[in-house]
């Protein structure tokens, strides 16, 4: 049964926003990619970095890509269902059916589970199927790695572009984390802008 429908809000990104990770992004950003404020993207990439095993004094172990996030309207909703490394496309798809005031229908919830279960881009099915509702983008209350923040999740790659890279060893990172540091320890270097994309 699906969710009761819900008061759907509606959001535009901020300016500058964050990507934790422990790997270089080569090439295009990818679809569905989250970002988040500076200290949900590092408590993400030190949370990653631990699981990794890396220690605390690798070099450049955590890195922090400022972006500038061109989305307009983003679909508001809490977050998702927990703390979950990856949010695959049926799992996303079973929040915005279920849990977010059913804004997928049963139908458009059925199509992304047939695409995921046949070797299809489940993905690429749920991004149209937002856009065709008026949203190019989802944001969610992130509970976990900056409580009470938004954290943003692209439906195109194009929709961001990153900025020069903040390279820390975990031990650095652990420090601003312990810290409470919300800002990066430097300015980002963002020197070109990312229109918005229309849904």
């Amino acid at each position: 049964m699906a969710g009761r429908k819900r008061k759907v809000v509606t959001a535009a990104a901020p300016e500058v926003l964050y990507h934790g990770t422990v790997a270089e992004i080569e090439g295009a950003v990818r679809p569905f990619t989250h970002f988040g404020t500076f200290r949900a993207a590092l408590t993400r990439a030190c949370r990653t970095a631990y699981g990794n095993g890396l220690k605390p004094d690798m070099e450049a172990a955590i890195i922090i890509y400022p972006a500038q996030v061109g989305i307009a309207a983003a679909l508001v909703t809490e977050d998702l269902r927990g703390e979950i490394k990856n949010h695959s496309p049926n799992l996303l798809a079973a929040h915005l059916h279920y849990d977010a005031g059913a804004v997928i229908s049963s139908a458009e919830f059925g199509e992304i589970i047939k695409a995921v279960q046949t070797g299809g881009d489940g993905y690429a099915v749920l991004a149209d199927i937002l856009r065709a509702k008026g949203w190019d983008g989802i944001a969610y209350r992130n509970d976990y790695e900056d409580r009470d923040s938004l954290s943003w999740i692209v439906l195109d790659g194009d929709q961001a572009v990153l900025g020069e890279t903040i390279r820390l060893t975990l031990g650095e990172a652990l420090k601003l984390h312990d810290a409470g540091v919300t800002e990066p320890p430097v300015s980002p270097d963002l020197v070109e802008e990312v229109p918005s994309v229309t849904p």
